[in-house]
Order: structure tokens, then C-alpha cells, then sequence
């Protein structure tokens, strides 16, 4: 995953979303800088703990297109 890209989940709060991946690219981010500047498509929203709620506070994704905000509340914030 490179700078600019878009990635694609699916699953719903804790179900079906991509954990490990999440937490790699947090880890890539927090020693490189990189990837940033992501958009990410969701179906539903990812909770606290993992997914998309876990970047959105360090700047990685720059651009969402996805529903059910309810369970991102710093996503949410950084929206607004």
C-alpha cells in the first residue's frame, strides 16, 4: 500500500473488518511516515479498537467515503 491509495472493507464494528492490516499499516506508518494521504471505503463503521477508527487520529486517511459513522467518534471529529 503506497501513498495516495484507496483501499476498500467490508464488515460491520467488529465483524469481517481486516484487523491485521489495520494495525500493520499503523505500525509502518508510526516507523516510516508512510502510507498516507489513503482514502478508504467503508460499508459500516469500524470500532475504536481496530479498523479505520485506529488510523484516522495519525493522519494516514485523508479522504472516506463509507455509512454508519455512529461507532468512530474520532473519525468523526476529524470530519467535522
Amino acid at each position: 500500500i503506497q501513498d495516495g491509495d484507496t483501499l476498500a472493507a467490508s464488515g460491520f464494528g467488529m465483524m469481517g473488518v481486516a484487523h491485521p492490516l489495520h494495525r500493520v499499516l499503523l505500525e509502518r506508518f508510526q516507523k516510516t511516515g508512510r502510507p498516507g494521504n489513503l482514502t478508504y471505503i467503508h460499508a459500516a463503521g469500524h470500532y475504536q479498537e481496530s479498523g479505520l477508527e485506529l488510523l484516522a487520529p495519525h493522519g494516514i486517511v485523508s479522504r472516506v467515503i463509507g455509512g454508519h459513522w455512529g461507532v468512530m467518534p474520532e473519525l468523526r471529529r476529524i470530519i467535522s
